[in-house]
């Protein structure tokens, strides 16, 4: 538990250093040689989209380490529940977070481990950079 705060920190530092330009020109190198994948990054740059949100990347690394409740993810952003509930929304749209609810609260966590391994992919573009 004590090495977490440092981990949301320096995750979030390098995932906001993140160029997305970088991100898409190496994509497209390496899989737009058809038109058939066209579908394929257009989903790629609605992720993109999704969590090049300051704050959506903070709750991404704060969920990294686990699921939390609505309430926690309020007070661990200092925001008001209204913005943070269009923060999920948003990333909960495109498959980035999934929910789970225990009688009146929400509890939020990563989707599944390809969204973990897109996480560590633009950890290691920052790092190379």
């Amino acid at each position: 538990m004590g090495q977490e705060p440092i981990f949301i920190s320096l995750t979030c530092i390098l995932i906001k250093r993140l160029l997305l330009y970088q991100y898409i020109l190496i994509y497209m190198k390496y899989t737009c040689k058809t038109k058939s994948n066209e579908k394929h990054l257009s989903n790629t740059v609605k992720f993109l989209k999704a969590v090049s949100d300051e704050n959506r990347l903070k709750i991404i690394c704060f969920l990294n380490a686990g699921e939390r409740c609505v309430c926690e993810i309020v007070d661990f952003l200092g925001l008001s529940q209204n913005l943070v509930s269009h923060h999920l929304k948003v990333l909960r749209k495109q498959n980035v977070l999934k929910t789970r609810k225990d009688g009146a609260k929400v509890f939020y966590s990563i989707y599944d481990e390809q969204v973990r391994d897109n996480i560590k992919f633009f950890s290691s573009l920052i790092l190379k950079s």
